[in-house]
């Protein structure tokens, strides 16, 4: 599990990554949309993109992607709750990780085996 470090308190941030399984460099862009006080992210590796995903508390918020992507995002907070303000990730209230494609698994069986992951 890698966390991206350097986020700040602005409404549109870009900002790359290399791949937490060592296979290419993975383009991110978090944009904050104050009327609905969420968090939403682009992301692009390789010859894929999704666009607009929200933001959401999570151990692996991108597992729809797996097969695509070949990694996993999980978002936590401090406070359980909901990311939803622009200082969250400065703050360190959010924190953003990136999931190797084992550790995709091992969340996974973790849920499926009825385990309270968060």
């Amino acid at each position: 599990m890698v966390q991206i470090n350097g986020l700040k308190s602005v409404a549109v941030q870009t900002f790359n990554a290399q791949s937490p399984n060592g296979d290419g460099v993975i383009y991110f862009t978090l944009t904050f949309r104050p009327r609905i006080q969420a968090w939403y992210l682009d992301v692009s590796f390789g010859n894929y993109s999704v666009n607009g995903y929200k933001v959401v508390r999570g151990p692996n918020i991108f597992s729809h992607y797996r097969n695509t992507f070949g990694f996993g995002i999980s978002i936590s907070t401090s406070d359980m709750g909901e990311p939803m303000m622009i200082n969250d990730f400065s703050s360190g209230r959010v924190g953003l990780f990136l999931l190797t494609g084992a550790e995709c698994d091992q969340v996974q069986s973790l849920i499926e085996s009825g385990a309270l992951v968060g």
